[in-house]
C-alpha cells in the first residue's frame, strides 16, 4: 500500500466566522508526516492547485469549506480517483454529515489522520456531478438569489426563505423514468443521492448513497400555514410520509419544466434549460468518513 500524501484546500473565506486562520489551525492540531496546506484565492489558484495535486502525486485531498467548495473538491477527486475528506466549515455541510464527519475541527482532523474511507455514489445532473442533493422548484429558487445576497449564513438564507416563501409560484414538471411518465406541479422537485440538504433537513430520508439510484422527492403544493409541520417532518426524517410528497428511485430520470431556471447542486446554483437530465456514477467518490 502507498503511502498517503495529504493536500488540504482551503476556501479562504473559511473560518472567518469562527475568527479562526484555518491554515495555522490544520498546521497546530494535524500530526501527520506528509501533508501541505494551500488556500485556493481564485477560481485561476484553484485550478493551480489540482495540477499541483496530479503532478504531486497526492492521494487524499480535503475540502475545507462550505458545500460549495467541498463540491468542487469531490468533483475533482471523483475524477482523478483521490480520496476526499471534508472539514466542514459551512452553513449546511450536507454531505459532511451524511457521512458522519464531525463538526467539531479538531475531531474532524482525527478522522482525516485515521483515513477510515467508504465509497459512494456521485450523481450527474446534466454532466454536472452532486454528491448529496439537487433539484428545483423553490430550494433552487432560493440558492439563485442566495447566492447574490449580501448577508451569508444560516440566518441569511432563513430571512431570505420568510421573505420568498409565500409569493413563490410553483411550476408544472414531466418526469419521464422505468418506463413511466409524471406530469404535476411541485413546490420542491429535490434529485437526492443523500437524505439531506445539511443541517440535518432530510428532504428524501429513504436515499441511499450507494444503491446506484437517485431519489427524486416530489414535494407537491400544499397550505403554507401546514408549514410548521411539514418542517417537523423535515427534522425527524419522516418528509417521505406526508400526503403530498411522492418518493421514486431511478438510475435515470429525465424531468422538463415550463422555463429554464436554476436547478441546484448540493446547494449551488446552476442555470439549465426546460430540459433535465439526472444519472448515476455508481460508487465513485472514495469518501473519509466518521
Amino acid at each position: 500500500m502507498s503511502a498517503r500524501k495529504i493536500l488540504f484546500i482551503v476556501n479562504p473565506s473559511a473560518g472567518k466566522k469562527r475568527n479562526l486562520d484555518l491554515k495555522e489551525f490544520i498546521e497546530k492540531h494535524f500530526d501527520f508526516p506528509d501533508y501541505t496546506v494551500a488556500v485556493s484565492s481564485s477560481l485561476q489558484y484553484f485550478e493551480e492547485i489540482k495540477q499541483k495535486a496530479m503532478t504531486e502525486n497526492y492521494t487524499d485531498v480535503i475540502a475545507c469549506g462550505g458545500d460549495g467548495t467541498v463540491n468542487k473538491v469531490a468533483t475533482f477527486a471523483c475524477q482523478h480517483n483521490l480520496k476526499l475528506g471534508i472539514l466542514p466549515l459551512g452553513s449546511g455541510n450536507g454531505l459532511a454529515r451524511s457521512v458522519k464527519i464531525s463538526m467539531d475541527l479538531k475531531k474532524a482532523l482525527h478522522q482525516v489522520k485515521a483515513g477510515k474511507t467508504m465509497k459512494i455514489d456521485g450523481g450527474v445532473m446534466n454532466g454536472n456531478l452532486f454528491f448529496c442533493a439537487s433539484g428545483m422548484g423553490f430550494d433552487a429558487y432560493i440558492a439563485a438569489l442566495f447566492e447574490k445576497t449580501e448577508g451569508r449564513g444560516l440566518w441569511g438564507y432563513i430571512r431570505l426563505i420568510w421573505k420568498e416563501f409565500f409569493s413563490y409560484k410553483p411550476e408544472n414538471y414531466i418526469l419521464n423514468f422505468d418506463g413511466k411518465e409524471i406530469n404535476k406541479p411541485a413546490f420542491v422537485l429535490a434529485c437526492c443521492n443523500s437524505g439531506q440538504y445539511g443541517n440535518d433537513f432530510y428532504i428524501a430520508p429513504t436515499a441511499s448513497m450507494t444503491d446506484g439510484k437517485i431519489t427524486v422527492s416530489i414535494l407537491k403544493p400544499f397550505s403554507k400555514w401546514l408549514t410548521p409541520y411539514v418542517i417537523l417532518k423535515v427534522v425527524l426524517k419522516k418528509t417521505h410520509t406526508l400526503k403530498w410528497v411522492e418518493t421514486y428511485h431511478a438510475a435515470d430520470v429525465k424531468i422538463t419544466r415550463e422555463k429554464k431556471g436554476s436547478v441546484h447542486l448540493d446547494g449551488e446554483p446552476h442555470e439549465e434549460g426546460i430540459g433535465v437530465h439526472y444519472t448515476v456514477k455508481p460508487l465513485a467518490l472514495n469518501i473519509i468518513c466518521g
